[in-house]
């Protein structure tokens, strides 16, 4: 579920600084319950950043963008793509013990893709655009397991995740496995820093470790830094208790699955993968205690658009897209945490 690691991965960086602050206002508010004086700084931590909210429904569209396609190194087609997607994502904690917690998420992603003004470099592709509009269902969870302990004198997260995606009901089409570890370098009343080492068993992914780094400043003029690689970075802006606006670039990753059993040139189960760079502009508003609503639009940029036989490495691609950059919307409703944990 490679297009929602970061959505466990920078929220266990943030849960460090939120569990210690915690700690120091719960020793000064001793008459406060504990679980209540946790919630209130998730809650608050989770208005700043929509990754530790634990349900998030959204609506994305791409405006139609060129695209030039190869198959196995040679043209496929030209055209133009637009892509619609609906997701929502589902996060719970489901037990907590001592230092320990286990936390499910449940995702549903609808993604829509329309073709237009094909030109195929053969007649013999043209079965594959007899329908130019493409819908699909794509299904994912995660199991985590999370510590939070210390080490040389310093908070620190360790945790597990095994994550599955599929299309297919019965059966799960891709599965991979996470270790991390995470530790907490600066922590003030303006500042927060962590960093940590992800470790990766995927078949379908070229790089098995990689680096999590998670900074926040807030400036004097009331102006936030939130830095969440390697998924985001962005400026925030409160103008009042229920209005922010944002600037900054998102990493934005989806993933779909395809069946053609009657191409005899092309894998019958094939994954296609459209990784890409958002940067824009966001408005936010507290529509009530629990529930945020967002606006957010601008450029997205596509890195990398590919489809891989379904079992085997993203490396070994048989189309490769080249999209040309396109304008994007993305409405979201989101609700505040309401349970005392995130993981």
């Amino acid at each position: 579920m490679k297009s929602r690691i970061s959505f466990f991965l920078s929220p266990i960086c943030l849960i460090i600084s939120i569990n210690s602050y915690a700690q120091v206002k719960q020793a000064k508010l001793e008459k406060e319950k504990a679980d209540s004086v946790k919630l209130f700084y998730i809650t608050e931590a989770a208005v700043r950043n929509p990754i530790l909210r634990q349900i998030v429904v959204s609506t994305e569209v791409t405006g139609n963008s060129t695209i030039k396609s190869d198959l196995y190194g040679n043209r496929l087609f030209e055209g133009k793509v637009a892509q619609s997607r609906t997701s929502a994502l589902l996060t719970l904690p489901l037990v907590s013990w001592g230092k320990n917690s286990i936390t499910g998420s449940f995702l549903f992603e609808h993604s829509e893709f329309s073709l237009s003004d094909i030109k195929t470099a053969s007649p013999e592709y043209q079965g594959i655009f007899q329908d130019p509009k493409l819908s699909r269902n794509t299904v994912g969870f995660n199991a985590s397991y999370q510590r939070i302990d210390s080490l040389f004198g310093r908070n620190v997260v360790y945790a597990a995740n095994i994550n599955g995606v599929t299309a297919k009901t019965g059966s799960i089409q891709r599965v991979n496995f996470l270790g991390t570890v995470i530790i907490n370098l600066k922590q003030t009343a303006t500042t927060n820093f962590s960093a940590g080492l992800v470790l990766n068993i995927d078949k379908s992914i070229n790089f098995p470790i990689f680096p999590v780094v998670t900074y926040w400043h807030k400036f004097p003029n009331e102006m936030e830094l939130n830095v969440n690689l390697p998924q985001q970075a962005y400026l925030r802006k409160n103008f009042n208790s229920k209005l922010s606006a944002s600037v900054g670039t998102t990493i934005s990753i989806s993933s779909a699955f395809f069946e053609y059993p009657d191409q005899a040139f092309i894998p019958q189960n094939f994954n296609y993968t459209v990784m890409g760079l958002q940067n824009g502009v966001g408005i936010e508003y507290r529509l009530a205690k629990k529930i945020m609503i967002s606006l957010n639009g601008g450029i997205q940029t596509p890195l990398s658009a590919r489809a891989f036989k379904v079992g085997e490495r993203s490396a070994d691609y048989f189309i490769n897209n080249k999209i040309c950059p396109s304008p994007y919307v993305k409405l979201s409703v989101s609700l505040l945490p309401l349970f005392k944990t995130i993981f």
